[in-house]
């Protein structure tokens, strides 16, 4: 699994595992899932007839701060889920055993995470896998993508003594699609700071251009003012102000044209943010 992966995978299950309601000892973090007790109650609801009674009896409710008895819980519930992913469904999954004396001594997160990871895998083979599979898709996108890659990678990296099933194909796919979808997502990002910034160097543009403006419109008057001041006798002089006055306004109605091409331009460009803005959010939404 990729390493940005990994730094997230606990963080990440920890998250996923409290999306289970009426969870017993349901905690946010890893020192209060580390009894065993919120994990335990998760897999009752997972399976409950394979995880039933007589498991979940045999998991002490509140250890409190006794190292020794979050241990014994733990390693029941590993017992348990390594049974139901090796015996039921034929997987082998050395490469994922975690060391939970780790777990109930130290909280270790990358021990957690492999645990959780093993909890997880059940979701995709137990019967109301379709509905454990929406709420991923439902999880705020970072989380998803960690989610769903843990179970993929947890099917390719163990082998199973039974062809690929119908749950794992739909993985596959629910992962190429988020893929996608997150390709899309960077591509549109990208392209609205392209747009963002097009828009930002035509704005200036327009400014300068404005400033352009305003001190030719300020030249025209005062050539106007001073043509109208001369004597009448001054021809030649006011025949040069006279052709400098027409070539002035000649460039006035250019500019004008120009800002007028900015402005459309930057109205056109607003849209089309607006239009990117309204994708980026939707596939947020995803």
């Amino acid at each position: 699994m990729a390493s940005s992966v990994d730094d997230h995978l606990c963080e990440s299950l920890v998250k996923w595992i409290n999306t289970f309601d009426n969870l017993q000892g349901k905690s946010d973090s890893v020192l209060g899932l580390s009894d065993g007790v919120a994990i335990a109650s998760c897999l009752t609801q997972l399976d409950p007839i394979y995880f039933n009674e007589d498991f979940s009896s045999r998991i002490v409710k509140d250890p409190g701060g006794n190292w020794r008895i979050r241990v014994s819980n733990l390693k029941k519930v590993l017992k348990a889920v390594v049974d139901y992913l090796s015996d039921v469904h034929g997987l082998e999954l050395d490469a994922f055993i975690p060391d939970v004396n780790d777990i109930g001594e130290k909280q270790d997160e990358e021990q957690m995470g492999r645990l959780l990871q093993l909890v997880l895998g059940i979701t995709i083979h137990c019967d109301g896998k379709e509905g454990y599979i929406q709420t991923i898709r439902s999880m705020e996108e970072s989380v998803q993508h960690v989610v769903m890659t843990a179970i993929q990678h947890l099917l390719t990296n163990c082998t199973p003594s039974t062809p690929v099933t119908s749950s794992s194909r739909e993985l596959e796919e629910m992962q190429e699609e988020l893929r996608r979808s997150q390709q899309t997502v960077e591509q549109l990002r990208m392209e609205k700071e392209k747009a963002s910034q097009h828009c930002h160097d035509l704005q200036q543009e327009l400014l300068m251009e404005g400033e352009r403006h305003q001190e030719q419109s300020e030249e025209v008057k005062r050539l106007q003012k001073e043509l109208n001041s001369r004597p009448s006798s001054a021809g030649t002089s006011r025949e040069q102000h006279q052709r400098q006055l027409e070539k002035l306004r000649t460039v006035n109605v250019e500019l004008e044209a120009s800002r007028d091409d900015y402005r459309v331009k930057v109205d056109e460009l607003n849209a089309e943010l607006m239009e990117l803005r309204r994708k980026v959010v939707c596939l947020h939404n995803f």
